[in-house]
């Protein structure tokens, strides 16, 4: 079995491909499954973009958002309740 590994951040732009997480705060390997959940349209900088959301379930569950050139412009982490806490990068 092979095992890609990036840090848990969700900064890289491989985090979308990957099986496992270095978790950045404990040093610990986390396992996960990303799945593609397909294309978005996200309000941004007073107009639209086009984004890419993966679902990412396992040892850490997150939403993530890439735009084209792969840069992370919204994620989601679930809250105790079943309530979902979202950030959104705003470009200039």
């Amino acid at each position: 079995m092979s095992t890609y590994l990036v840090p848990s951040s969700l900064w890289h732009r491989d985090t979308r491909l990957a099986d496992a997480f270095l978790d950045v705060e404990k040093g610990a390997v986390l396992f996960v499954r990303p799945r593609y959940a397909g294309k978005e349209t996200l309000r941004q900088g007073g107009g639209d973009i086009e984004a890419h959301r993966y679902t990412i379930r396992g040892q850490l569950d997150r939403e993530i958002w890439y735009d084209a050139d792969c840069v992370l412009v919204r994620w989601d982490l679930p809250l105790t309740g079943g309530d979902w806490l979202s950030f959104q990068r705003e470009m200039a």
